[in-house]
């Protein structure tokens, strides 16, 4: 089993900042419901946890590492995917509002940022590297943006169920024939 966990709580989610390439840490309270999570996640029997290499997502790996004996190993392709001039502006702002709308549409490109295609495209191959040779489940600790990308356009997830909330995970099951398919979406133990 594969579970694709977005990172903790960080002050732009609460802020309802846009959050692509700023390295920023988690928020107290993404802290604690990242301890909180880990209690479950002990149930999942993880071999294995992959986090991005920003820090957000760094500290919720250790967090789940402490919590389950598991050991954490940095992939820079599960990065977020690069906003541009888009990166920390907010959300419901009304200079960037329709630019945001259209941050899920395949053919847009944020302003100075990363096309859809080379960001599923970077994460489509990590996710495949780092399952390759893995003998137990693992545990993806990554972003919202590049989640919802991959689970939308690699496997055609609506785009209501494929955003997750800090903490939650998707979990997909690859089964006898190595070809992923969703066992559950946007779940969450907080």
């Amino acid at each position: 089993m594969i579970y694709l966990m977005r990172h903790g709580e960080t002050s732009f989610n609460v802020e309802g900042r846009l959050l692509g390439q700023t390295n920023i840490p988690l928020c107290p309270i993404g802290v604690e419901n990242v301890k909180q999570t880990a209690k479950f996640l002990r149930n999942l029997k993880i071999g294995v946890i992959f986090s991005s290499p920003y820090l957000r997502a760094i500290q919720t790996a250790d967090i789940l590492a402490s919590a389950t004996g598991t050991m954490v190993r940095v992939n820079k392709d599960f990065r977020e995917r690069n906003l541009g001039i888009m990166d920390g502006q907010y959300k419901n702002s009304p200079e960037w509002a329709a630019l945001v709308a259209r941050l899920g549409e395949k053919e847009f490109i944020p302003p100075e940022g990363e096309p859809v295609d080379a960001c599923i495209g970077r994460f489509s191959r990590a996710l495949e590297f780092v399952t390759k040779g893995a003998s137990g489940n693992v545990l993806i600790v990554s972003h919202g943006g590049v989640i919802s990308l991959y689970m939308r356009y690699i496997l055609r997830v609506e785009s209501e169920q494929s955003f997750l909330d800090n903490c939650a995970f998707h979990a997909l099951d690859t089964g006898a024939y190595k070809k992923s398919c969703v066992e559950q979406l946007n779940t969450s133990f907080l």
